[in-house]
């Protein structure tokens, strides 16, 4: 801006060069930035409550399981079509990939899907939706390979979360599901 005013005549120097300003760091009062084995419980047991009435809903249902089975972030979850659900030699997986929205990696991946989300019904509401984007709709401007649809909504207020799980000192996010599958693949 102060560069634009110099180039305009405005002003004949930037007054702010050679200024720094310090912020202190803030006081974080938790030990570590992965969700408590607590919080984990209160959120996993939160989303069985939700009745799927949209896509929405069904986020809110579905992808902090799928976090936490698989350890996919919650953009790449959110991206997930039908048709990206897939069984090879009798394993269903998720077939995560750059084609339905953005990956960390850019490449695509199959990630297996852990029975107890077949067991949830996780299969039967892929079934039930058929090959389109399982979390969100998709506008009608829109080619079938979507960009990665914006999860603010869902997840960025952690609004269905109950009050015992929401932190006033601390923003959890849903990628530290990912820490709960890594101690979840250490105890098997």
């Amino acid at each position: 801006m102060f560069a634009w005013a110099i180039d305009e005549k405005l002003i004949s120097r930037n007054p702010f060069i050679g200024w720094r300003v310090k912020v202190p760091k803030k006081v974080s009062t938790r030990e570590a930035k992965a969700f408590t084995n607590d919080e984990i419980r209160t959120i996993l047991n939160a989303t069985l409550s939700v009745t799927v009435r949209s896509k929405t809903d069904a986020a809110k249902r579905w992808c902090p399981w799928l976090a936490a089975y698989s350890g996919a972030r919650i953009g790449e979850l959110t991206q997930l079509r039908g048709v990206d659900i897939i069984k090879e030699d009798g394993i269903h997986a998720m077939k995560i990939s750059p084609e339905a929205g953005t990956t960390k990696t850019k490449t695509a991946r199959k990630v297996p899907i852990h029975e107890h989300l077949i067991e949830q019904g996780f299969i039967d509401f892929v079934r039930t939706n058929g090959k389109a984007a399982l979390f969100y709709m998709m506008r009608s401007n829109q080619r079938e390979a979507a960009t990665r649809p914006n999860t603010d909504g869902v997840f960025g207020t952690h609004s269905f979360l109950t009050p015992s799980c929401k932190s006033t000192d601390y923003p959890l996010c849903f990628m530290r599901l990912i820490r709960l599958f890594g101690r979840i693949s250490v105890q098997c």
